[in-house]
């Protein structure tokens, strides 16, 4: 009798060497773009373009085309703190490695007999569509800085690329269900695909983990101060410790549900990203991890999990959160930086950070201003990137809203909201129809965490969180595929 769809005989296997390179790649991908961010402008955005072009070429020799590219994909994804400057514009690994993916599509919509069909949109993807158009019209018609706004929805649009091109580069009708050689069990290349995420989240969890206790020794690399509190935080290669710790929670809640048919040691990828998640300092990714995993527990998909992983997992995040608390009595944690607040002695403890009230109330501060410019806006909002014009910082446009609702409200207004509304209800709506495929509701899980610390926040110009919806409509796809092949065979 052959293994059962998803079942551990059916998905574990022998050691893949190609796991190991992926990571390797990543890891070499990572220090270089770091380092590069010493270089002069010039030589760092063509340095970055050749290293990003040599992982890709790594990438599709180690697990083919399509699965190479959406490997890059992934591993620029987690290296999204490093930046170089083009005029005015700062570009990141992502972005050049989806305008590559993005080539590569256009390639084969060219050069095959249907390769228009590559483009036609499902109903999430139409209804995005719309939010851009009302973003772009918004923009050029309401926003003080017309150019400035325009750019902030073309770099949107990249980002986006992260929902778009996983569907295009991992199409599943034409990738074979079966593998010989592997033992059966279908589908092989969403499987693989979901190996190389779980990875990804446990080596940023792991790497942010280490920088942050590495402070003991007197190093600052990969930790960055809060702007209210003054305490240090991690970020690992990511933009900052919000999302640092956003995603290390979702690899958490990843790590507990599809981690245990395909590694030994789930527990390990669970403890990595839990210890992410408490050195980012990230009150909302707390509470988002404790309650999707309450919600998982409480339903049907807990049989899913193996408990003994994730217990020995929440053990091991204890030990972390030992050392953690050791740190901070052996090392200054509040270094004095320059813009930063001085904080008093007394309000240098843990538990002083975490009742800390200031982030919370500066979101709530800015609810009554948005609807204050919306008035003289309301179908289309002040446009895209307006806030920051409308009310500058030291006279300069830095400021941005920190909550992702409150961000499209303020942007497309009314009309922008619920078209977004309307794409948010779609992608859960397909997504809840294959809900008991398993890879569905684990992606699914792990993506709700981060739309749950989107509300704190607002992370849609980073292509990560794009990245994980692709992903999902991935599941989603090839949910359906072994009914309709059950049917045909019968």
């Amino acid at each position: 009798m052959s293994p059962t769809l998803n079942s551990p005989v059916a998905i574990r296997s022998r050691p893949d060497w190609r796991l190991a390179a992926f990571v390797a790649v990543a890891a070499g991908l990572g220090l270089g773009l770091g380092l590069l961010t010493l270089a002069p402008a010039r030589l760092a955005i063509a340095g970055a373009a050749v290293l990003v072009l040599l992982a890709a070429a790594a990438c599709v020799r180690i697990l083919g085309v399509r699965l190479g590219l959406l490997a890059l994909l992934i591993a620029t994804c987690f290296v999204d703190r490093f930046t170089y400057r083009v005029g005015p514009v700062d570009i990141r690994a992502e972005q050049l490695a989806a305008l590559l993916g993005l080539g590569v599509v256009a390639f084969w919509v060219v050069s095959r007999r249907d390769g228009w069909a590559l483009l036609r949109p499902n109903l999430s993807e139409a209804l995005l569509g719309v939010w851009f158009a009302l973003s772009l019209i918004s923009g050029l018609t309401a926003a003080p800085d017309v150019s400035r706004s325009v750019k902030a929805v073309a770099l949107l649009l990249i980002s986006s690329l992260g929902l778009l091109l996983p569907r295009r580069l991992l199409n599943q009708s034409r990738l074979p269900l079966v593998r010989e050689g592997q033992g059966g069990g279908g589908r092989e290349p969403l499987d693989t695909m979901v190996k190389l995420l779980l990875l990804a989240f446990a080596a940023e969890g792991a790497y942010g983990t280490g920088a942050f206790l590495a402070h003991v020794f007197g190093s600052t690399i990969s930790l960055g101060a809060n702007p209210a509190t003054g305490h240090l935080s991690g970020f690992g290669t990511l933009w900052e410790p919000n999302v640092f710790g956003a995603f290390c929670a979702a690899g958490a809640v990843a790590w507990a549900w599809l981690g245990p048919p395909r590694f030994r040691l789930t527990w390990l990828g669970i403890a990595a990203c839990l210890g992410g998640t408490l050195v980012s300092f990230t009150r909302a990714a707390w509470l988002a991890a404790f309650v999707v995993l309450a919600i998982s527990l409480a339903g049907q998909v807990r049989r899913r999990a193996n408990l003994r992983q994730l217990a020995l997992g929440m053990a091991a995040t204890a030990v972390i959160g030992l050392a953690v608390f050791g740190a901070e009595q052996v090392a200054d944690y509040y270094p004095q930086v320059p813009g930063h607040p001085v904080t008093h002695p007394s309000g240098r403890s843990l538990l002083a950070l975490l009742v800390n009230s200031i982030d919370v109330i500066g979101r709530l501060d800015q609810v009554p201003t948005v609807l204050g410019d919306l008035s003289r806006q309301p179908l289309l909002g002040s446009g895209t990137a307006s806030y920051g014009e409308q009310h500058p910082i030291a006279g300069q446009p830095e400021q941005h809203i920190a909550n992702l609702e409150l961000s499209v409200l303020n942007d497309t207004g009314i009309l922008g909201l619920l078209a977004f509304a309307a794409f948010a209800v779609a992608l859960a709506r397909v997504t809840w129809q294959t809900r008991r495929d398993p890879v569905v509701s684990g992606l699914g899980m792990a993506t709700l965490v981060i739309v749950v610390t989107n509300t704190a926040t607002e992370t849609t110009e980073l292509m990560i969180t794009w990245l994980m919806l692709g992903l999902v409509l991935i599941a989603v796809d090839a949910a359906k595929i072994p009914r309709k092949l059950d049917i045909s065979s019968g």
